[in-house]
């Protein structure tokens, strides 16, 4: 039966990129990046920015939650990263079958659009909305506006301090000068 050679588990995948890692360092050779270890699907975009070197994205390895800068041409388990747009990013996605023949297609990767100091702020929180069905959605909405909520209370605090912070290094600057004759 024709179907698609199933991809490794995540830790035979490390496995073999840590002794690929090791025979490229015996033989003196540039080292594979880790992303070789990735799949396509295990990718998430969670910055694109503007480098003396073109376009870069940072990414999300998703199962190990580590993140990698990369450039077109990066290579990945299952393809490879052919150009960084400034939303998305598109790959080459290639797709090995078992009679031997591999399938190519472009998968494009849209920007996560999260707020990184809403997650952390989530993530600090103990989950209250616990509910499911019909009435989740209001909980959940209303969780994102304690969430901004939060976040400009914070922001305000922030402000405040590094103020009174520069007040009182101003002050303090001030004094030493009174002191002497």
């Amino acid at each position: 039966m024709l179907a698609p050679v199933p991809v490794p588990p995540i830790q035979a995948r490390i496995d073999g990129y840590k002794a690929q890692k090791q025979a490229a360092m015996n033989m003196q050779q540039p080292a594979p990046k880790p992303t070789t270890a990735l799949t396509l699907s295990e990718v998430q975009v969670i910055g694109i920015f503007r480098t003396p070197r073109g376009y870069a994205a940072m990414v999300e390895a998703t199962p190990i939650n580590l993140s990698y800068v990369v450039y077109p041409g990066e290579r990945f388990y299952d393809g490879m990263l052919v150009a960084i747009e400034e939303t998305r990013l598109v790959f080459r996605r290639q797709t090995r079958w078992t009679d031997g023949h591999t399938e190519v297609a472009v998968e494009t990767k849209p920007l996560r659009q999260a707020n990184a100091v809403a997650d952390s702020l989530a993530a600090q929180r103990p989950s209250v909305e616990a509910g499911t069905g019909a009435g989740a959605a209001p909980a959940v909405s209303a969780g994102n506006k304690t969430d901004v909520n939060a976040l400009v209370e914070a922001l305000k605090a922030l402000a405040a301090s590094a103020s009174e912070q520069q007040q009182r290094q101003q002050d303090s600057q001030g004094s030493k000068g009174d002191g002497k004759p």
